[in-house]
């Protein structure tokens, strides 16, 4: 899956229509935005941990790679304030960010009253 795939669909999901979106529209394209966050996640860790070019890696040890990272513990550990200090400022934004996108992605696919 291609993160930047999923931003073009949450991209375009916003501007079909004449006008303001709808909540509908919204709620999607805040899940959509979350998955494509949760995505490029799996797939860097994939990729560092197994190898990023296709020749480099054992793709069946990638793809498990890929798929064991699980949505609460990747939000516990960007959560993780004392640990996430240590990182570079731009991990610690998108852990941020990626905290927060999960918290709103929850809202828009659960909670009937989320308002966007």
């Amino acid at each position: 899956m291609h993160s930047e795939h999923l931003l073009s669909l949450a991209r375009a999901s916003l501007e079909g229509g004449s006008g303001r979106p709808s909540q509908a529209a919204l709620c999607r394209a805040v899940s959509t935005v979350y998955y494509a966050m949760f995505h490029a996640l799996a797939r860097s860790c994939a990729d560092l941990l197994i190898g990023k070019t296709p020749a480099a890696r054992n793709r069946q040890a990638w793809r498990k790679t890929y798929r064991s990272l699980e949505h609460g513990r990747a939000n516990a550990a960007c959560a993780n304030e004392k640990a996430m200090a240590q990182f570079p400022l731009a991990i610690q934004d998108f852990g941020g960010i990626f905290t927060d996108m999960q918290s709103r992605r929850y809202r828009a696919d659960y909670d009937p009253l989320a308002r966007f």
